[in-house]
């Protein structure tokens, strides 16, 4: 019983320790974490299509360089489908960090791997400018947007 007793006693020393060295020395893989909801306030999540079409240009401010990883397109239900015409992310140096342009969407579509990314986009001053048009069967609806992304620390 006192062996057993010893032996708890050491692993949790050796717990703390443990504990102690991660959170004192975080890895590589630590410097990249998930957005939390309203950090990207330069880019709509859902923008009105109407006459099958949409554009939109919106200027907001990234809290932390970011890398978008994806964008996943949501339709209404029923085949709907269209073209993005244009999108342009600028960043606050004014250089277009991230565009795509003429491309064919459904829902599921990820614009940011169909347009060759990932997209990386500095903390500061944002603008996004998107046009599409061709949205049918329904000539007015909603386009939304899913972003995945991480902060680069």
């Amino acid at each position: 019983m006192k062996s057993l007793n010893k032996f708890i006693q050491t692993a949790k020393v050796l717990a703390f320790t443990l504990l102690l060295v991660i959170s004192c020395f975080p890895t590589a893989a630590m410097a990249l974490r998930l957005p939390k909801a309203g950090d990207f306030l330069a880019f709509p999540q859902s923008v009105p299509i109407v006459d099958g079409s949409f554009d939109v240009s919106v200027t907001g401010e990234l809290i932390e360089d970011t890398r978008l990883g994806s964008a996943i397109i949501s339709l209404p239900p029923g085949g709907e489908s269209g073209v993005i015409e244009q999108i342009i992310i600028t960043g606050p140096d004014g250089r277009v960090e991230y565009g795509c342009q003429n491309q064919p969407v459904t829902t599921g579509s990820n614009l940011i791997q169909e347009c060759g990314g990932p997209a990386y986009l500095l903390k500061g001053p944002t603008t996004y400018t998107a046009k599409g048009a061709g949205f049918d069967p329904e000539l007015e609806t909603t386009l939304t947007v899913d972003l995945q992304a991480l902060y680069l620390d």
